[in-house]
């Protein structure tokens, strides 16, 4: 990572660390900051292509701000028709219980276009809203990945994505599912009520069992499937569904 001097982003600091060891490769002093950013003995231009990569990025524990795969940053939807070859709507692709309230009690987007949220939103200009129903059923929206992910290219890494709660909602269990598989939850049930942006970061190997070579989809699911309760319900935003690699 090009972040020289700790401060989690890749700066103006940085750049005059990486300048002032321009092309010394005999000084030790730059060894320890890191300005040989492909360990090949010398700071060049090479180093210089990859400090541009990482300009005005954010570092999470030891990945790269800039390796990362994007699953969702829900800036691609649209609220055209359907007749429309180029419509796009949310719920189209995160797939909930609209249609089948009894048994999944999300639901995903607004019923009148906008479909997706545009006032709170982390990055761009998107974000969606689930609203979900915990009352003695579970409620899960999921997505198709297509074509699938490997995950594992550069290693092991991390899920990020971001929610964002209301004081309102009921406390209830999130947890996140690939391909079908066992759920990886939140550790904190009472985390859907931060009325903030709230980064959610997972190992990619917690999710046992599950072909981390071959990510076909992805939910985000309340409640208990195996111990279905009188829950509650509330609302949720997310954004920035990411697998950020090791640097």
């Amino acid at each position: 990572m090009a972040d020289f001097d700790g401060n989690t982003r890749v700066d103006f600091s940085d750049y005059a660390v990486l300048a002032e060891h321009w092309l010394q490769s005999d000084n030790p002093f730059f060894w320890c900051r890191g300005a040989d950013l492909n360990d090949d003995g010398k700071v060049d231009f090479i180093d210089l292509d990859e400090f541009a990569g990482n300009w005005l990025a954010e570092s999470i524990g030891g990945l790269r701000e800039n390796s990362y795969l994007i699953i969702d940053d829900f800036e691609s939807y649209n609220d055209l028709d359907p007749s429309d070859p180029a419509s796009n709507r949310i719920f189209n692709t995160w797939l909930d219980g609209y249609d089948n309230p009894a048994t999944n009690g999300a639901v995903v987007g607004y019923s009148h276009p906008p479909f997706a949220e545009r006032n709170i939103i982390h990055g761009g200009s998107q974000s969606m809203p689930y609203f979900y129903s915990t009352f003695f059923k579970l409620s899960k929206a999921e997505r198709a990945v297509n074509p699938p992910q490997v995950w594992t290219t550069k290693g092991a890494g991390m899920l990020s994505l971001w929610f964002y709660g209301d004081a309102s909602n009921y406390p209830a269990l999130m947890s996140i599912v690939l391909n079908g598989g066992p759920e990886v939850y939140h550790e904190n049930v009472n985390a859907l009520r931060t009325d903030t942006w709230t980064q959610w970061t997972i190992d990619i190997q917690a999710f046992t069992g599950v072909d981390l070579t071959n990510i076909h989809s992805i939910a985000i699911c309340f409640g208990d499937r195996d111990n279905l309760q009188a829950g509650g319900q509330g609302k949720m935003f997310f954004d920035d569904i990411r697998v950020y690699h090791p640097k």
